[in-house]
């Protein structure tokens, strides 16, 4: 890997109508490497794929794609 972050989460909270279901994520993830989400049913999985594709706005924080905030 090259040590560059193609996904790059800032203190994220995602959520609908200002009910946060993904709360202050910060992390990242290189380019090349993968990333599986698991967890229960209302875990946040959909909610946070959904901000990776800019189909959900953050509550909070931010999003970084590709240097792209």
């Amino acid at each position: 890997m090259n040590g560059r972050p193609a996904i790059k989460f800032n203190d994220l909270t995602l959520g609908y109508d200002r009910h946060p279901a993904v709360h202050h994520v910060t992390g990242e993830v290189e380019e090349g490497e993968l990333l599986a989400l698991v967890g229960p049913n209302g875990a946040g999985k959909s909610t946070l794929l959904k901000g990776i594709m800019r189909e959900l706005s953050p509550l909070d924080g931010s999003i970084v794609l590709d240097g792209l905030d």
